[in-house]
């Protein structure tokens, strides 16, 4: 099963616990929902059978090189991603968005996106933003903020991407894609897009949100 796989799987649980928070209580939300299970992405460490701590971390992009991580975050040490894109990433982005604009086809585009995901780097992150915002199939939009899962570190970036996805002009599905992208960044800055969903006048969205913050909270909690 792909990563994409899990993360639609775990995206309907997620919207499918705020629709039943619906049923279950008036216009707002009620609070007193239990909270769905963590989904942490961060690191964990497991023992092996001689006592000796391992690292189990994300699978990230093969271009990334531990050279980098002066920059990265305290959390995201153990992954392995560029802090600056290098003059071959560069070039690798734009041969491929050239590429995105070339063809038609769903799937076509599909792939190109991922393969811009693959070279890594905040060069990439941002020219999925430039795609998202020219992308007019609603599926699409919703691949390319997908696609950031398999880029490591690029935070900031990120974040302006997924700002774009939660904005109330967004189809619903898009904004559904953007909030679990947030949950998984682990930022305070995230939480905060987030939090601000709460009051939004899309009542499914607002009951997302809901179970998003309690999600998010735990996990730059636990951090």
């Amino acid at each position: 099963m792909t990563t994409f796989h899990l993360r639609r799987i775990l995206r309907a649980a997620l919207l499918g616990l705020a629709l039943a928070a619906l049923g279950g209580c008036s216009r707002s939300c009620s609070k007193s929902q239990p909270a769905p299970p963590e989904l942490a992405e961060s690191p964990t460490t497991i023992a092996t059978n001689a006592g000796t701590a391992v690292s189990s971390a994300p699978v990230v992009s093969p271009v990334a090189t531990p050279a980098a991580l002066s920059n990265a975050a305290p959390e995201l040490r153990t992954i392995a991603a560029p802090s600056a894109s290098t003059p071959e990433q560069i070039q690798r982005v734009a041969t491929l968005a050239q590429k995105y604009a070339a063809v038609t086809v769903f799937d076509d585009r599909f792939e190109v996106a991922l393969q811009i995901a693959e070279v890594g780097g905040p060069e990439a992150v941002k020219t999925l933003e430039t795609l998202f915002r020219t992308e007019t199939d609603t599926a699409l939009r919703e691949e390319l903020i997908n696609a950031l899962i398999n880029i490591g570190d690029c935070k900031d970036e990120k974040l302006s991407l997924l700002r774009l996805g939660i904005a109330a002009d967004q189809p619903a599905s898009v904004r559904e894609v953007a909030i679990d992208g947030l949950i998984d960044q682990q930022d305070e800055r995230a939480l905060a897009l987030l939090k601000g969903l709460l009051n939004d006048r899309d009542e499914q969205i607002r009951a997302l949100a809901q179970h998003a913050v309690e999600l998010a909270e735990e996990m730059v909690k636990h951090r």
